[in-house]
């Protein structure tokens, strides 16, 4: 970004005082923007990134996401990490409130079509047969005939 050089802003400068030094010239920028440019200017000064307070992770989709706390990540099963349903878990849960059965149906045919190529489905299985009495829905691409029964 040119304005940034244009300013004065040092490359060593915190996104704050570069977006400071952008709203003084009058000139807007979107957060991302600067960021990534701020970023691309160190880089190519060799200047190395800013260490994060919270570490940072990338999904497959390319996204940052936190590191969950501790006492979430031993909530976590290992073995289902790079599953396909990761965010899809509307298709796979048991039911939703006011929902009839056929568009249950429905969404759990879908939730299957998705185990069909999960990297992880033999993993899934196994955590679904081990915890057997605890899940409901779609596991392992199996609709439990439980699932479809309606509940008192």
């Amino acid at each position: 970004m040119t304005d940034l050089e244009r300013l004065g802003v040092p490359v060593t400068a915190t996104r704050a005082e570069a977006q400071q030094s952008l709203r003084r010239a009058g000139r807007g920028v979107s957060t991302d923007r600067l960021r990534a440019a701020l970023n691309s200017r160190r880089s190519s000064a060799g200047v190395p990134s800013r260490n994060r307070s919270v570490a940072t992770l990338r999904n497959p989709e390319g996204r940052r996401k936190h590191k969950a706390p501790p006492v979430l990540t031993n909530l976590v099963d290992d073995r289902l990490i790079g599953a396909a349903c990761v965010g899809l878990h509307h298709l796979f849960d048991d039911r939703h409130d006011g929902e009839q059965e056929p568009q249950r149906a429905a969404r759990h045919q879908a939730a299957v079509r998705f185990c069909i190529s999960c990297p992880v489905l033999t993993a899934c299985h196994d955590v679904a047969a081990e915890h057997a009495q605890y899940i409901e829905g779609v596991w392992a691409g199996v609709i439990p005939a439980a699932t479809h029964q309606e509940k008192p």
